[in-house]
């Protein structure tokens, strides 16, 4: 295992260890193959997936429903909506993908608690309405 692959390991680990306290444990993903840089947690039913995109700059963490779709993390935030324009981004320094990690571990420690424990109720109206959105924008390649 390359050096950034353990470290990337490393942190998902660290900032994800509360999971345990929910019964959820690393698995391997069948995905892996695709993108060596995926750590997933799981409880017997859903999952949480943590993938390093963009060489090193991006954390990408979802939820995989018992239904099998895939749920990105943010879109649990209670005033999401999807946004269909890029909006211009201020210039500046940017998260490392280190602090994207724990940060996003951290707001789904206190947000997601309920789903956690076994309340899917909201991943699964999330996912559904994503499922949708998808299925609007990309037809049949969703």
């Amino acid at each position: 295992m390359d050096e950034s692959l353990k470290q990337f390991r490393e942190w998902c680990l660290r900032a994800f260890a509360f999971l345990s306290e929910y019964g959820f444990a690393e698995v391997e993903s069948k995905r892996k193959r695709y993108n060596p840089y995926l750590v997933s947690f799981s409880n017997g039913e859903i999952q949480l997936v943590v993938k390093g995109e963009g060489y090193g700059t991006i954390a990408a963490i979802s939820y995989v429903s018992r239904d099998g779709i895939e749920v990105p993390a943010q879109f649990l935030e209670p005033n999401w909506e999807p946004v269909f324009r890029k909006k211009k981004r201020k210039k500046g320094p940017s998260l490392t993908q280190e602090q994207q990690i724990f940060g996003e571990a951290s707001r789904i420690k206190e947000r997601d608690r309920h789903i956690l424990r076994g309340d899917y109720a909201r991943l699964d109206e999330v996912g559904m309405r994503w499922k949708r959105i998808k299925e609007k924008l990309l037809g049949d390649r969703a």
